[in-house]
């Protein structure tokens, strides 16, 4: 196997002490060995224009049935962010597009400043403004990373099977009228994982109903984040220069969105992605920076 996909997933040794997700090992056989690499050539064969999609909503607070209002998660908005500042170092623009809900987050944030807010909408409303916003941005990828994934009873479930439809603004369309799609995701709900859907229900550790949107390159990772942060090692691989943040930064960067309302995938406040601590996210990042020395990358200081 592919040594970032091993540090991404959380497959070698253990970040930590973690252990890999179940699923996630069950899912691994499905892609190529490669696969980080794969969809980060497929990225630089589409240069110029990045649209990077995330926010997956978080009731708050955390129960059924749902409250009134909620925040988004803490494992997204990172890895959308230092993804979307890799590719601006490779000379694309990148625009965001979210919900009312991710706005406030990316609210301020230098290199952000190219972010669309999609209207909570009918699903032929929606698919209308994605076909404008497509035309009007003329993106030459679209990237989404944990975003909830409309499932095949047309609705968004959380990993509770929480309907959480009506805080979900529908940005598949997104995806589903564009032909050059990467999606990052870690359970299978989210958008742009639907190339697992077909099966993901009869592995040992399913998922009853997954989301059935496609991307032409699903990506994996023990949290999305970490798998945007090893899909910037592979660009970083392939365009010769390391283009990954700093553990510092991505400290701060959580700290900063969690200080702003950014919550955890359980609904509570605190400094973690996935029930990954701060010093965590600089673990990973220093392995990903290992694969990178070992290619003969110089690297910057993690």
């Amino acid at each position: 196997m592919g040594a970032i996909e091993d540090i991404a997933l959380d497959l070698i040794g253990g970040v930590r002490g973690g252990k890999p997700a179940p699923r996630l090992v069950e899912l691994r056989p499905y892609l190529a060995t490669d696969y980080m690499e794969d969809a980060a050539r497929f990225i630089l064969d589409h240069p110029n224009r990045a649209m990077i999609i995330s926010g997956f909503f978080i009731p708050v607070p955390y129960k059924f049935p749902l409250p009134e209002g909620g925040s988004v998660e803490t494992d997204g908005p990172p890895g959308a962010y230092f993804l979307g500042e890799a590719l601006r170092e490779l000379d694309f623009h990148v625009t965001y597009v979210a919900d009312r809900w991710f706005t406030f987050v990316f609210d301020g944030v230098p290199g952000a400043e190219d972010y669309v807010e999609f209207p909570m909408a009918g699903f032929k409303e929606s698919d209308d403004y994605s076909r404008k916003l497509l035309e009007e941005k003329k993106p030459s990828v679209v990237i989404s990373t944990e975003r909830c994934g409309l499932t095949r009873e047309r609705r968004y479930l959380n990993m509770m099977g929480w309907d959480i439809s009506e805080f979900t603004a529908k940005l598949d369309y997104l995806l589903e009228n564009h032909p050059h799609t990467v999606a990052v995701g870690d359970a299978g709900n989210e958008l742009g994982m639907g190339n697992f859907a077909p099966f993901i229900g009869d592995l040992p550790h399913p998922l009853a109903e997954p989301a059935v949107v496609p991307s032409t390159k699903p990506v994996l990772g023990r949290s999305s984040d970490w798998g945007c942060y090893g899909l910037v090692t592979a660009l970083s691989k392939l365009a010769g220069r390391d283009l990954l943040p700093s553990g510092k930064q991505v400290q701060e960067f959580i700290v900063d969105i969690c200080d702003r309302g950014v919550v955890r995938g359980d609904g509570r406040k605190g400094y973690e992605v996935d029930n990954r601590t701060l010093e965590e996210q600089g673990e990973v990042l220093e392995r990903l920076r290992g694969v990178l020395k070992d290619a003969g990358i110089e690297v910057r200081r993690g």
